[in-house]
């Protein structure tokens, strides 16, 4: 992910000070159209739903992405949302370069906090941490083999059944970065 195109759009979001941008909550949050106060969740994706708020972080992004902000998560937890043959991780940015990595490269990723699979559920945890539909707002959009979860333009994730439970199968990164 490019975190100069991120630093960009998080400044105009929520504000750059050396900058001299301001965030357009500060102060009555009321305000903002683009503020997420409540997630409308259908209930039968409720545990797709759980995995994105295990993995926010505690509080609202106040600066541009940096990995080594993503929460310290119980790895065994974060894993039992994650489809046992795997998670495929693409990025629109890096054509040809898609890998499906197992739970346990998962596992080592996510203990060494390093890494490719680290850093996309650092991001993707980055990204829905910010209450603001274009970055956060959620799209559930059943296909015939499980339900994707958009959000906004930034990320699809593909949840699939696995012994009754939804389970990750693919993270999308959307985002075209450039100039």
């Amino acid at each position: 992910m490019n975190t100069a195109c991120v630093a960009v759009l998080v400044g105009l979001v929520l504000g750059s000070p050396g900058a001299g941008a301001t965030h357009p909550d500060r102060g009555d949050s009321s305000d903002s159209p683009f503020k997420i106060r409540h997630r409308d969740v259908p209930p039968e994706y409720r545990q797709a739903f759980e995995f994105l708020e295990f993995i926010k972080v505690p509080e609202e992004p106040r600066r541009a992405f940096r990995s080594e902000d993503a929460p310290r998560w119980n790895v065994g937890k974060l894993l039992s949302f994650i489809r046992s043959s795997g998670l495929l991780i693409t990025d629109v940015n890096e054509p040809g370069v898609d890998k499906v990595y197992s739970v346990d490269e998962l596992r080592r990723s996510l203990i060494a906090r390093a890494g490719k699979a680290f850093r996309t559920m650092a991001h993707l945890s980055h990204i829905y941490s910010i209450p603001y539909t274009q970055y956060s707002e959620l799209k559930f959009v059943p296909v015939p083999d499980g339900v994707v979860v958009a959000l906004s333009s930034w990320y699809r994730l593909t949840f699939v059944r696995e012994l009754g439970a939804w389970k990750l199968a693919k993270c999308e990164y959307t985002e075209i970065e450039g100039d």
